[in-house]
């Protein structure tokens, strides 16, 4: 037989409290959330609608990170969030987030001399990776381990969960070459880990392999 539990008054006070914060706490992911949407273009929401499913919505530091890499790069571009990347569908398709903008280049170069693939760039924007990733279903995604917005190992994570990307090969690379944040890349689902600059001639050939 179930028990009846009656709340004290001081008991009440908390749960009202607790109860009153979270609903601040909704809505502010919601109107977070609302305010980057409207930064993107009209092609580009059902994958940003797609995208935000991958991350737990009621949790202020993910949205706070999801809509901070959206800003990034609306001040990056000068307008609005888009899917003009000039993709083709019959040829490979692998993007390179890289904060590093020299380095991001350089990898590009690297990747396209040696195989017949386009290299799309995400300027190191953990959120617009994982829209791009949706919205292009790539063969291979390269990432480092710190991005803007939605973090490295994030994005890894949620690109492997859903049900559209969870078959593109990730390769992440960082200047970290611990044991432990090797682990955290491959627990987080990446299908190689690179630690650059040591093992950057390698790069290709592990692009190579995941294609």
């Amino acid at each position: 037989m179930a028990v009846e539990r009656k709340l004290n008054e001081k008991q009440q006070e908390v749960y009202k409290e607790f109860a009153d914060s979270l609903s601040e706490l909704y809505l502010r992911c919601d109107l977070l959330l609302f305010l980057s949407r409207q930064l993107c273009s009209e092609e580009i929401l059902p994958a940003y609608d797609l995208a935000l499913h991958c991350i737990a919505p009621r949790d202020i530091g993910q949205v706070n990170d999801f809509c901070r890499g959206i800003r990034y790069e609306v001040e990056r571009t000068g307008g609005a969030v888009n899917l003009n990347d000039g993709v083709d569908a019959n040829r490979p398709l692998v993007i390179v987030a890289t904060c590093e903008e020299t380095l991001s280049e350089s990898y590009k170069e690297m990747i396209e001399d040696e195989t017949n693939v386009k290299v799309l760039e995400t300027y190191g924007n953990g959120t617009i990776t994982l829209i791009k990733a949706i919205a292009y279903q790539p063969d291979v995604i390269v990432a480092d381990v710190t991005l803007i917005g939605m973090g490295g190992c994030e994005m890894v994570h949620n690109v492997k969960n859903h049900h559209k990307t969870n078959k593109v090969s990730v390769v992440v690379i960082t200047a970290r070459g611990t044991e432990y944040d090797r682990a955290r890349g491959i627990l987080a689902g990446a299908d190689d880990y690179l630690v650059i600059p040591q093992d950057a001639e390698n790069l290709v050939s592990r692009v190579k392999r995941c294609l």
